[in-house]
Parts: C-alpha cells; sequence; structure tokens
C-alpha cells in the first residue's frame, strides 16, 4: 500500500510465455499471448526445425495436443515426475496415432536412483516414446550421476530407443552435463540462446557455450562429429527430419 498523498510507482509483474502447453493459469503464470499465438507465430518462422512442445498429463490435454498438431507441431516431450511415467502412456499413444515424434520426459531426475530412473523410461519407451531424457529440472546432477543414468537407460532400453539431456545451470554444470551424456551416447541436447528460460531459476544449458566446447579440437574421438544417423543438438523421427531440441523448459 502507497503511503498517504504518494502514489504506487510498482508495474504489474510481467507476463511470459508458459513453458508447456495449455500452462497459462494463476498457478503458472499468465501467458502474454495464447499457446496459439505462440505456435502459429513459431509455425510460420521455423525452416529446417520441427517444431515442438512440451505437455504434462493433467495439464494438457489430448484435445489440446490435437490442436497444437493442427498448427504444425510435429514432436512433443511427455513431462512427468522421474516417478510417474505411467500417468503418460495415453498422451504417449495419442502422439504416436499422430505420427509425432515422441520423447518421455522424467523431470526432476535427481530424484530416482539411475536403475529406478531407467525402469521409467522404458515404461515410456514401450508406450510408443522414440527418445527418453534424463531431464535434470532441480539442476542438482553432476557429471558422474549424469553418467550413471545415461549408462542405466542404455542398459535396458532398446538399441533403437533415442535417449535425450536437457541440464539446468543450478550448480553452473550444464554444460559439462550435456558434454558426458554425449560422451556416453546421448543424441539429442537441449539448449537454449545464454541459457534462458526457467531451468529451476537459473536457466538451461547455454546454447553458446555448449557450441564452443563441441568445436574444441579434442585429443579424444571426436564425438562432436555429425553423422547421418547421429547428429549434434538434434534428433530423428522415424521420417529422417530434424528435431531441434532446443527448449526453454
Amino acid at each position: 500500500m502507497s503511503a498517504p498523498g504518494r502514489t504506487s510507482t510498482s508495474s504489474p509483474r510481467p507476463r511470459r510465455r508458459p513453458s508447456s502447453l495449455a500452462g497459462a493459469s494463476l498457478t503458472y503464470g499468465p501467458g502474454s499471448n495464447t499457446d496459439w499465438d505462440w505456435i502459429s507465430a513459431a509455425a510460420g518462422a521455423v525452416e529446417k526445425a520441427v517444431l515442438t512442445t512440451l505437455l504434462l498429463p493433467g495439464i494438457a490435454t489430448v484435445h489440446e495436443l490435437q490442436k497444437a498438431f493442427d498448427l504444425g507441431v510435429r514432436s512433443v516431450r511427455v513431462a512427468t515426475h522421474a516417478t510417474e511415467a505411467d500417468i503418460a502412456v495415453q498422451h504417449i499413444a495419442k502422439d504416436r496415432d499422430l505420427g509425432m515424434d515422441v520423447s518421455g520426459f522424467l523431470m526432476m531426475s535427481h530424484m530416482a536412483s539411475d536403475a529406478d530412473l531407467a525402469k521409467q523410461a522404458k515404461i515410456m519407451q514401450d508406450a510408443g516414446a522414440h527418445c527418453d531424457y534424463v531431464t535434470d529440472s532441480g539442476g542438482r546432477l553432476t557429471m558422474d550421476g549424469v553418467r550413471d543414468r545415461i549408462r542405466a537407460y542404455r542398459d535396458i532400453l532398446d538399441p533403437s530407443t533415442q535417449i535425450g539431456i536437457h541440464a539446468h545451470e543450478n550448480l553452473s554444470l550444464a554444460v559439462a552435463n550435456s558434454v558426458v551424456a554425449v560422451e556416453e551416447g546421448v543424441t539429442r541436447v537441449d539448449a537454449s540462446l545464454a541459457g534462458q528460460g526457467a531451468g529451476a531459476g537459473a536457466g538451461n544449458c547455454p546454447l553458446e557455450a555448449f557450441t564452443a566446447v563441441a568445436n574444441l579440437p579434442s585429443s579424444r574421438s571426436p564425438w562432436w562429429c555429425c553423422t547421418a544417423e547421429h547428429e549434434l543438438g538434434t534428433g530423428r523421427s522415424e521420417a529422417g527430419e530434424r528435431v531441434l531440441s532446443s527448449s526453454p523448459a
């Protein structure tokens, strides 16, 4: 409340873009535009990338997913807590019915052991996910934690199932964690310009720094070299389209 005779100079809290489909609310924050405005604008601008959205079961519905598809979205991350993969089965099945590229997105991955997280990833794979992510949305994992989880995924998942890494910058380890993940065979790396994004308050893996590391000469075999089947920073759908992994969630 302002003092008598004075007016408040505080400004309304700026509205932002929600980080997931149907994420605008009093709880998560209102968006400055609707999901459909954002998706339509992005669909009109992308040329090489595959337009991607994030969906949280219980917040977004399959009906909203259908509308996103109609507007041009062709890839989706279905996100759950690290121990709740089973609530994503219906949404993953719908994504596959639409012919979309689908990733299972196990958030707060530090809260499950490597073996338990891998079992959850397999639930998503068996439901139809093309790719399973280690999603460090709490920004808590260190390099060993990332390495152990990627290896556990590879031990239990089908060889054809891709693995992704989504790192946050809370410990300033997002680039290091992403590099370790690629060395362990990850084929999708999430990053954003200047690390912009929610990132548990600290931001995401900064695209510029990750790209710089990827281009450094190395005495090891060049993990940054791209082939038709393994392209750094992108995934491949079954149709061979490029999937941009650059999401500020």
